[in-house]
Formats: C-alpha cells, sequence, structure tokens
C-alpha cells in the first residue's frame, strides 16, 4: 500500500500544481482582492499540503500491517454505490420536483442507507434541513433554487 499511496500523492501535487497555475489566468477583483481565483487555490494548496503529508507518512513509516483489500461484495461497497445513483437521481430530478420535495427524499433515503431506522427522526431531519437550507439560500444568499411544477 506504500507505493500505491506515494503514486496518488505525486498525483494529488501535480493536480495541485496544475490548478494553481491554471488559475492564474482568472481575472482579478480589484475591489476585494478576493477573485474568482480565490477558493480554487485555497483548495489546490489544501491538496498540496495533505498529499505532502501522505507521501511523507508512508515514506517514514516502518513496516504496516497488511490493508483489508477492496471487495466489490462488501456491503459497504454496495451501499456507497447506491449513494452515489441516488446522488445523481437526485441532480436528475430536482428540476422537476423542485429543490425541497427532491432534498426531503433524498436525504430520508440516504439516512435509511446509512441504517437510521428511526420513523420519528427521518422525516424530521430530512423536512427541516431541507426548510433550512432553502431558506438559507433563498434569504441570505439571494440565490433561487429550483421550485419544480409548483411554480
Amino acid at each position: 500500500m506504500k507505493k500505491e499511496n506515494i503514486i496518488f500523492g505525486l498525483i494529488g501535487i501535480a493536480l495541485s500544481g496544475y490548478v494553481f497555475l491554471e488559475t492564474s489566468k482568472f481575472p482579478s477583483d480589484n475591489i476585494m482582492n478576493v477573485g474568482p481565483a480565490f477558493f480554487p487555490r485555497v483548495l489546490a494548496v489544501g491538496l498540496g499540503i495533505f498529499s505532502l503529508i501522505l507521501i511523507f507518512v508512508n515514506i517514514f513509516s516502518g513496516d504496516q500491517k497488511q490493508e483489508k483489500r477492496f471487495d466489490i461484495k462488501d456491503s459497504g461497497v454496495h451501499r456507497a454505490a447506491i449513494a452515489l445513483l441516488a446522488t445523481i437521481i437526485y441532480g436528475i430530478i430536482m428540476p422537476y420536483l423542485g429543490f425541497i420535495i427532491t432534498t426531503i427524499l433524498y436525504l430520508s433515503f440516504m439516512m435509511y442507507l446509512m441504517k437510521l431506522r428511526s420513523w420519528k427522526k427521518i422525516p424530521a431531519v430530512s423536512i427541516g434541513v431541507s426548510f433550512v437550507v432553502y431558506t438559507i439560500f433563498r434569504t441570505f444568499l439571494h440565490i433561487t433554487l429550483p421550485v419544480g411544477f409548483w411554480a
């Protein structure tokens, strides 16, 4: 596993450098000095730092115990694949059903998938989070989220 981690650390550093260089082509903001390149550069620096940490930890660590290999038959892998598919479906149907309905259904499904079986908490959290996020986006950020066929 050491060799793979070092390889992925090097890939992370290369990707970080590429993003940092590409963001230098972004226009600057003369008013706030926080232009469109700011957040991608923050993420690129973070990726670079953590990639370096990954490399150093694997170079300077002693013998590592045998780690569990990836198994496609593992139930966690199945749940992750189902969650990915649910997220794709969520993104596809949101413009048609709207943010609130789609998010309530999505969060309910994801909580059930992650083995939360409280029939009181699932609807309460799903509905509460959906309305809070919708309110924050609409009221404070002035960003309109899809309302679906209700409009």
